[in-house]
């Protein structure tokens, strides 16, 4: 056999055998002064490393290991955004209705403001609220003597089903007919009145469908709701009495935020005294 390969007579096995023996190493001992002596290098090496760069401290910069690192405390600190809600709820209470301009907006003044209220998405606020809460009672509700059919696609009708109930809390009382045919029972008041109202109906599931599809989930219960607010409303361009607009007013003063749609477009926009005056000049 080669030097460094003995054969194995008992496995008939080949194996490397060391050519030199090796002693087995003994425990290093090391000192007290060599124990110090290292702690001091790496002491060292780490008080050159470059200084630890925090973007919210003012203090001058300083190095890791020459003084105690302090705890974050930003020097800026994020301060939430503090929103004021103009005209107030008491200002709004005191609103006094003069006109509608482009039935579109109802024009009304405080003591300290000019006030335009968009009347539709006023509404749909109002709406909103009362599906939401079920507070002030059920919207009105037109029961049907011939029960309209609703012919859908597959998609449509899945989406559809799953939301009867949401549906039925907004007025529309939807059932399955067989299928993908459904029919309608009754129908909310404000659509029922309107001539196209199976088409108003039509208009809701769309959107309720285009949702699920933009989202690849099916349209939260919420949203159900938001829609059909918004198909009830009053629309831009009805006209409205002095007496109407009032009513309206009144109603949007007892939601919990008379401020913005629920899609979060605002519902009123303050012209302030003292602006107006600064416009023509006389301050």
């Amino acid at each position: 056999a080669p030097m460094g390969v003995v054969a194995d007579p008992q496995e008939s096995l080949l194996y490397v055998a060391p050519l030199h023996p090796v002693r087995p190493q003994e425990p290093a001992t090391v000192s007290a002064v060599q124990t110090y002596t290292r702690y001091d290098s790496a002491l060292a090496a780490l008080n050159q490393r470059p200084p630890y760069y925090d973007p919210f401290d003012d203090s001058p910069p300083s190095i890791i290991g020459k003084q105690p690192a302090r705890e974050y405390e930003p020097s800026h600190p994020k301060t939430e955004p503090e929103y004021t809600r103009v005209p107030h709820r008491n200002k709004l209470e005191s609103l006094q209705v003069l006109a509608q301009t482009r039935n579109m907006y109802i024009v009304g003044q405080t003591q300290d403001s000019l006030v335009l209220i968009d009347q539709h998405i006023a509404h749909e606020r109002i709406l909103y609220e009362r599906l939401l809460s079920g507070r002030g009672g059920t919207i009105p509700v037109q029961h049907l003597v011939v029960p309209l059919t609703l012919d859908l696609g597959k998609r449509e009708a899945l989406i559809v089903s799953a939301r009867l109930d949401e549906l039925k809390r907004a007025g529309l009382e939807i059932e399955s007919f067989g299928g993908e045919s459904f029919v309608i029972r009754s129908m909310p008041a404000a659509i029922a009145q309107r001539t196209n109202s199976l088409a108003v109906v039509r208009s809701i599931i769309d959107e309720m469908v285009e949702a699920t599809v933009s989202r690849k989930l099916l349209v939260p219960a919420e949203e159900v709701l938001i829609t059909a607010s918004c198909k009830m409303a009053v629309k831009a361009g009805d006209p409205l009495s002095l007496q109407e607009m009032r009513a309206l007013i009144a109603d949007l003063l007892l939601c919990d935020n008379p401020y913005t749609c629920p899609h979060g477009r605002p519902i009123i926009i303050e012209l302030s005294n003292s602006d107006l005056d600064r416009k023509f000049g006389r301050i």
